[in-house]
């Protein structure tokens, strides 16, 4: 669905909370702590993609038939619309209460944008 938010957090970001749990465990003691620097759309994101990379982005959403049909496996495809229908549902804002500056989606694409091959 083209309305679907999925959270995204950078790899070095959990790196981050990581050693600060090492360095502060009295802190982070028996937390559950969901990462995501923010939750996008993947319109929002092949946006972001289309700035930083140059390229032509076109974000498409298909039915669970038709991805199914394209060969995608029936496991993706009910991952998927779990998603759709449910989701993950990170607090971002309670993540601000540890004062780690998190990666946001544009960042790490400027980061890494001669790694990310589009098209290719």
């Amino acid at each position: 669905m083209d309305d679907t938010r999925l959270d995204f957090i950078a790899a070095d970001d959990v790196a981050v909370f990581a050693a600060a749990a090492f360095n502060a465990p009295e802190k982070f003691n028996k937390q559950n702590i969901e990462l995501a620097s923010e939750s996008l759309t993947m319109k929002e994101v092949g946006g972001i993609l289309e700035n930083v990379t140059g390229e032509r982005i076109r974000s498409v959403s298909i039915s669970a038939e038709e991805a199914v049909e394209q060969g995608i496996f029936s496991g993706v495809v009910r991952a998927q619309e779990w998603n759709n229908k449910v989701g993950y549902k990170v607090e971002i804002q309670s993540l601000k209460s540890y004062n780690l500056k998190l990666t946001t989606f544009n960042e790490w694409a400027e980061k890494y944008k001669d790694e990310i091959k589009i098209n290719a």
